[in-house]
Order: C-alpha cells, then sequence, then structure tokens
C-alpha cells in the first residue's frame, strides 16, 4: 500500500469510534480524580451533556475540538503508562505537583482544568516527551 492510498477517516469512522473513546477517556479522567464539572472542563462539553453522554455513550456527538480533546486525554494517559510501570504513579501523576517545565509547580491537570486546548496540547507533549526520554 502506497501512502497516496491512505485516506482521512471518514466522518462515520470518527462517529463510531466516539463512544468506546468517550469511555475510555472518562474512565482515565476518573482514576485522576476527577469529578464530573472537571471532565466536562477537560472535554470542552457542558454538564448537561456529559451527564447524558454518560448514560448513552452511543448518542455522543463530539466536535472535532471535543474529539481532539479526547484523543489528547487518550495520549497523555498511554504517554504516562510509558514512564511509569507502577499503577499508582501511572494514576497519580497529574494531580501531584511537579516542578519539571511546563508545570513550574503546579499539578498537569491543572493546566488541563483551565479549558485551554493549548494547555492540553502542551501538557502532552511535555508528557510524552519525557516519555520518549527527550527531558
Amino acid at each position: 500500500m502506497r501512502a497516496n492510498d491512505l485516506k482521512e477517516p471518514t466522518k462515520d469512522v470518527l462517529k463510531d469510534a466516539t463512544p468506546s473513546a468517550l469511555k475510555a477517556a472518562i474512565k482515565i479522567m476518573e482514576s485522576w480524580s476527577c469529578n464530573h464539572s472537571q471532565m466536562a472542563i477537560i472535554l470542552g462539553i457542558s454538564n448537561s451533556s456529559l451527564r447524558r453522554y454518560l448514560k448513552h455513550p452511543e448518542q455522543a456527538r463530539l466536535s472535532h475540538d471535543q474529539q481532539t480533546r479526547l484523543s489528547y486525554v487518550l495520549n497523555i494517559y498511554q504517554s504516562i503508562r510509558t514512564i511509569f510501570n507502577n499503577p499508582t504513579n501511572v494514576d497519580n501523576f497529574m494531580s501531584l505537583k511537579n516542578h519539571n517545565g511546563l508545570f513550574q509547580g503546579r499539578a498537569p491537570l491543572d493546566l488541563l482544568l483551565e479549558g485551554s486546548i493549548e494547555n492540553m496540547m502542551d501538557t502532552y507533549k511535555h508528557i510524552d516527551s519525557i516519555a520518549n526520554g527527550q527531558w
């Protein structure tokens, strides 16, 4: 298969993946001890939409921005799992104050809770660079 043969996923493919990805992201944020309001901020959705999606994930209709946020949650978690083998460290990393570069004494979760997708991207890039030994 040539690179030209690869196509962008269609909206139907993304829509089909959303319920599973949303369930995984919710589980991850629960492991980070996020409450529902915090999850809504991170995902860029209203509290009422989050409540509805928790009951019926198959009804989730996320914008491109929200799908990107969902992807960052999954990728941040995967990068943390690359750094740590201990489940306690994996779960607690996002809530612990961190004096490493970007975080400047704040917990990584604090950056995500500011609601900025740029903070999500920066947090992911920073954690991923640590996971890849570039710190």
